[in-house]
């Protein structure tokens, strides 16, 4: 599906000036990804799952964004009406401890040391439920969110017993957790 690329002549202001007047929304141009650079609160609006200066923008309407410009990725998310775009947020929570011993092959004593319920499912590691006040909570990781790399490595296809693993050795230890959120932007 071809999009019609938003000109600019003297006078016509640039996909990203509207984007910033529209939409509140200024993008800054990174290696792979476009980030979210400022945010002008008045002007965003989205479903409550909260954009945030660093956020790598991923995908729009499913359509990948890597090595797109800021121009490109400013045209696509001023599509009228909503526009559903996929950011990748970095978080570092600091893990609890549980004196529980991990028994058998699913140890529900993960829960407790992250604040959180995990799933494995078709798309990915995704983060079913958290918990009040729990590691994961408070740092700002949210149910839905698909869990894409922690401490650098990927673990989409992981099994949960690695995981699992991983969590019981780095008890009480900040670990970077990279996830993947999907946002809807309404113009």
């Amino acid at each position: 599906i071809g999009r019609e690329k938003i000109s600019s002549g003297p006078g016509m202001p640039t996909a990203e000036e509207k984007l910033l007047t529209e939409l509140g929304l200024e993008l800054l141009q990174g290696e792979k990804h476009v980030s979210v650079k400022r945010i002008v609160k008045r002007k965003q609006k989205t479903d409550g799952q909260r954009l945030a200066p660093g956020d790598k923008i991923v995908a729009v309407w499913g359509q990948m964004t890597a090595y797109m410009d800021t121009g490109e990725v400013s045209e696509l998310l001023l599509a009228s009406g909503e526009v559903k775009i996929t950011v990748e947020k970095t978080f570092e929570p600091v893990l609890a401890s549980s004196k529980a011993s991990f028994f058998g092959l699913i140890p529900p004593n993960y829960k407790k040391i992250i604040g959180a319920v995990l799933k494995l499912r078709r798309e990915g590691v995704v983060l079913l439920k958290t918990f009040t006040d729990g590691p994961f909570e408070n740092c700002g990781i949210m149910e839905g969110d698909l869990v894409e790399r922690i401490n650098g490595r990927n673990v989409r296809y992981m099994p949960m017993s690695q995981i699992f693993e991983f969590i019981r050795k780095n008890q009480r230890e900040k670990v970077e957790l990279v996830v993947y959120r999907d946002v809807t932007v309404w113009g």
